[in-house]
């Protein structure tokens, strides 16, 4: 270079300043597109926490591309930049500690809800069956006593009541398919130790016998999962679908067997999860999973 007469120094500014505004404005363009899809998601679905989110990214970009406009508030050391990183942070904290507190509300809701069907379950196994049978016996009691007698209006009371305080507390007016969801997953994964996430898309209302059978298959699968798979880890999901309601349960374990046609071994588990799903018009699909365990679809309408 020497011979050439060129000295590279004398460019090396250049060159360091041209690729310092490439970085900034590489840096603030892909944080302002990350802060304009936040935005537009808390359009469609109002968040605090993805609000907050987006300010903070926003702030972010403008701090990358502060060097290239104003370098300093006053003529003290505290930059613009340093000032927008500041409140960001802080943002973010506020986003965080947002999040905090809705997940601990949620594992407290999906708690509250198994126990509740824990306890409904003691119930109809115990005190309801008794009662049926002491209820079946009234057949005859009636007709040797009269339907009036005491006992036999004591006994179809007691099994009314006893009937619908099972059914409130199995499935209790205004849990969305998400809460019923969280409260299977809280109840398994120390049954089985096995982690379980569930990421549910629909926050809205359900109707009551698709949320029950949801639920219902959703325990069945993560049982066969654990148990005959070996799984360690079960990712639950719910969301919408072009035909109706999507949920897809996929595990790590061994995965399915299979006959000689490749078709999984259906036992009475995958028979009984197939037919709630045709009970309301759906479809259910076993495969195995891209990168192995079993991948299980219910597409209801």
């Amino acid at each position: 270079m020497s011979r050439l007469g060129l000295d590279l120094g004398a460019h090396a500014g250049a060159t360091n300043a041209a690729v310092r505004l490439v970085l900034a404005l590489t840096t603030a363009a892909v944080l302002a597109y990350a802060a304009g899809m936040l935005a537009g998601e808390n359009l469609r679905r109002p968040d605090r926490a993805v609000a907050l989110l987006a300010m903070a990214i926003l702030l972010l970009a403008g701090a990358a591309l502060s060097p290239l406009t104003l370098h300093s508030l006053s003529r003290g050391e505290v930059t613009v930049g340093t000032a927008m990183r500041l409140i960001a942070t802080a943002l973010l904290l506020c986003a965080a500690i947002v999040i905090e507190r809705r997940v601990r509300a949620r594992a407290a809701r999906a708690a509250a809800l198994a126990e509740r069907r824990r306890v409904a379950r003691d119930l109809h196994d115990g005190i309801a069956q008794d009662l049926a049978f002491i209820a079946a016996q009234g057949t005859q009691i009636a007709t040797e006593m009269g339907d009036e007698h005491p006992l036999v209006v004591a006994a179809r009371r007691a099994l009314a009541v006893s009937r619908s305080t099972i059914s409130e507390l199995s499935d209790p007016a205004g849990a969305t398919a998400r809460e019923a969801l969280d409260a299977v997953a809280h109840e398994l994964r120390d049954r089985f130790d096995v982690a379980i996430a569930v990421h549910a898309e629909i926050e809205g209302q359900v109707p009551s016998a698709m949320r029950e059978h949801l639920s219902r298959i959703t325990r069945e699968a993560i049982a066969n999962a654990a148990r005959h798979g070996q799984a360690r880890n079960v990712f639950v999901s719910l969301q919408r679908a072009q035909t109706g309601v999507a949920l897809r349960i996929v595990d790590d374990g061994c995965g399915i067997s299979v006959d000689g046609r490749g078709a999984p071994h259906e036992g009475f588990g995958l028979r009984s999860m197939r037919e709630r799903a045709s009970a309301l018009g759906g479809s259910l699909t076993v495969r195995a999973a891209p990168r192995g365990g079993t991948e299980l679809e219910v597409v209801l309408p």
